[in-house]
């Protein structure tokens, strides 16, 4: 059993040798995950129109010439709201998985750091640390956002407006089992 002394004393050691680290225990965890949330908000509000853009050019029938007649095209034809930032209500829901991702992330690692076995060193440790808690992480945030995005990609390309259709495209094809949903929306 490790008393509590024992404990702050290698935490106290620890933040010695890695004094330029952030640990997950000291930070205020409410306003981290909102500034978290915030910038991701930020940024997806940025880029999303650029997301848009690509997808349109990838699946467009008649090849564009460049990225600046698709801009052209998308803000002639729909307009700046609908066409740019079509489907960016799905791209918000997928805002709800950042925390989760932040959260995975510094738990893993804090637990892998807290039984390190001791016939490896910090240096490799750290390495092994890092990877298995990135990869953990990853793996269950795009466990939730996969559908998420599968959907967001059906509004980006999509020109049909009605949402009952396009969620009725979405369910046909997973029923069906076909994997190029392009055909069915067209």
């Amino acid at each position: 059993m490790i008393s509590v002394n024992s404990e702050t004393d290698y935490i106290g050691e620890e933040r010695e040798k890695n004094s330029h680290q952030l640990y997950w225990h000291d930070l205020n965890k409410t306003k981290f995950l909102a500034l978290l949330s915030t910038s991701s908000l930020v940024l997806r509000t940025c880029f999303h129109p650029l997301a848009v853009i690509k997808t349109r050019i990838q699946t467009e029938k008649t090849p564009v010439k460049s990225t600046s007649e698709m801009i052209k095209k998308i803000r002639i034809d729909e307009g700046i709201r609908r066409g740019f930032y079509r489907g960016y209500s799905v791209a918000l829901l997928a805002l709800l998985f950042e925390p989760v991702f932040m959260g995975t992330l510094e738990i893993t690692r804090t637990f892998l750091n807290n039984n390190q076995p001791r016939f490896i060193s910090i240096s490799q440790w750290d390495i092994i640390t890092s990877s298995l808690s990135a990869g953990t992480a990853a793996l269950i945030q795009q466990s939730f956002l996969g559908m998420f995005y599968f959907i967001l990609n059906i509004f980006e390309f999509s020109k049909n407006t009605n949402l009952n259709n396009m969620l009725t495209c979405v369910l046909l094809s997973f029923n069906h089992g076909k994997r190029n949903t392009l055909n069915i929306l067209y």
